[in-house]
């Protein structure tokens, strides 16, 4: 899987369009990030600091889900 994280305003486009049923079903909903050095380890809430969060749904899967949706219009 290559360019595995989405952000929120992609998921959005995606779901806007009618391509987010698989998405939403397999991919990862990821509220923030945490950051860690020996002794120390910090927890960076995306959504409590932008309101939005990230999502892990591979480039391949986004590929495959607009490929059915041409093949499907013909």
């Amino acid at each position: 899987i290559r360019a595995g994280i989405l952000e929120q305003s992609t998921v959005d486009l995606l779901r806007a369009s009618g391509l987010g049923d698989r998405l939403d079903r397999e991919g990862d909903q990821h509220h923030g990030i945490y950051l860690q050095w020996p002794g120390e380890r910090h927890h960076l809430d995306f959504v409590e600091l932008t309101g939005r969060s990230v999502w892990v749904y591979g480039q391949t899967e986004v590929q495959a889900d607009l490929a059915a949706v041409a093949h499907a219009r013909g």
